[in-house]
């Protein structure tokens, strides 16, 4: 939780400033972990597009630390947030790259239908911990990702559809703290604040679980379908 906090603190922060202007009773969304403005005019929506974007990297930025974590633990290891970090900060310019390559695919797979998002979301599931843990590049660690689950698909595409489920339960569960600022009319006026709070709440509580789950599936596509020894490959990654 503290490596998401310290990546998506600061986004919220600028999220909060943005939507502080939208005033008392403001446009946005109460529900959902990517809370943003609904835009009326074209500097609003640019806006809007460059907070999603913010945050759907912020996802990116913790997926290599909390891999390392992650794949550390399901040895028998334990490794501090500092640590991991460090493991993973070389890898941090390839992973945006690969979210750069990728992102554009998804959303002209998505803009035609939803089915066209979760398919290449699929196969693009293990990217973050292929190259955080392989020290891949941004294509080669696409390759990797679609070889992977190309294998195995079906697990991997019901992994998807979980994990939607997943987020989705704990952004309604949260839902309540944005919700105050509309409920309660001597509140109305922080509506946004409330709905910031849930945003944070909601990721915080999310993201790790998500991004640790992913990089189990990585370890039990690379186990079924290479029979790799991964405790020896874990051995290494300790003492990285």
């Amino acid at each position: 939780m503290a490596i998401v906090a310290v990546v998506v603190l600061p986004i919220e922060l600028v999220a909060a400033l943005a939507l502080a202007g939208t005033g008392p009773g403001g446009s946005f969304p109460v529900f959902g972990p990517f809370l943003v403005p609904e835009a009326s005019t074209g500097a609003e929506l640019a806006a809007s597009m460059a907070l999603f974007a913010l945050r759907s990297i912020a996802l990116v930025l913790v997926a290599g630390p909390i891999a390392h974590v992650a794949a550390a633990d399901a040895f028998g290891h334990s490794l501090p947030a500092r640590q991991a970090w460090r493991a993973a900060r070389g890898r941090l310019p390839a992973q945006l790259a690969a979210w750069c390559l990728a992102k554009p695919l998804m959303i002209v797979a998505g803009c035609t239908t939803y089915v066209g998002w979760v398919f290449f979301s699929a196969l693009f599931l293990v990217t973050a911990p292929a190259i955080a843990l392989e020290g891949l590049g941004p294509v080669r660690g696409l390759k990797r990702s679609w070889r992977l689950t190309a294998r195995r698909y079906g697990t991997a595409l019901v992994f998807v559809l979980a994990s939607a489920l997943v987020s989705t339960m704990v952004v309604v569960a949260v839902g309540g703290v944005a919700a105050l600022g509309v409920v309660v009319q001597p509140l109305a006026a922080l509506d946004w604040l409330f709905a910031i709070v849930a945003a944070i709440l909601a990721s915080l509580v999310s993201v790790p679980i998500v991004v640790c789950a992913t990089v189990l599936l990585y370890i039990d596509l690379r186990t079924r379908t290479e029979g790799v020894d991964l405790v020896i490959e874990a051995r290494e990654i300790m003492r990285a």
